[in-house]
């Protein structure tokens, strides 16, 4: 396999012994002309890439970039305050202290947040979350707190709702 690293000129592959860069090349679906902030597995054979607030999918047999659409919201959002995050499913989710947290719609190639696969307290601006398979639980981590969403119960536990304790809430 390979290392890939993300950089602010692109993103590089380094193989154990030497190291290859892929840079904006002017061409139709190269990479966009922006530092790398994040590179997450696709799954596909591709990767994903954020580059501050733009996120796309990069494959790097053919060398081809694809744009993935982002709410207007997320367009303004600060790139310092967005993140992209996986989960066993193969969920791909955008984080922003900002707005609402979206997840990947394949059927439109676009980030939304009318199919979010687990339950978020509503309001709350989902800033990363984090998905322990052993436990099959996700924790969310927002502007309003920390919330626990049990994928087996389904059941969303946090500082206002917690029905494992019922006498302190």
């Amino acid at each position: 396999g390979f290392l890939w690293i993300g950089t602010e000129h692109g993103i590089q592959r380094f193989d154990g012994r030497k190291f290859i860069s892929f840079r904006f090349g002017g061409l139709e679906n190269s990479l966009p002309p922006f530092g790398v902030d994040q590179i997450l597995d696709a799954g596909n054979g591709r990767m994903w890439i954020r580059q501050g607030t733009e996120i796309g999918q990069y494959d790097p047999v053919s060398f081809k970039y694809y744009k993935v659409q982002a709410s207007p919201d997320q367009q303004r959002t600060s790139n310092t305050n967005l993140s992209i995050s996986s989960d066993s499913k193969g969920n791909i989710y955008l984080c922003s202290r900002q707005s609402e947290l979206m997840c990947y719609d394949r059927e439109t190639n676009s980030f939304t947040n009318k199919k979010i696969p687990i339950k978020i307290p509503e309001g709350w601006l989902v800033s990363h979350l984090y998905e322990d398979t052993t436990e099959h639980k996700y924790y969310i981590c927002s502007d309003s707190g920390l919330a626990v969403y049990d994928d087996i119960t389904k059941e969303l536990q946090y500082r206002d709702r917690n029905p494992a304790n019922k006498g302190n809430t």
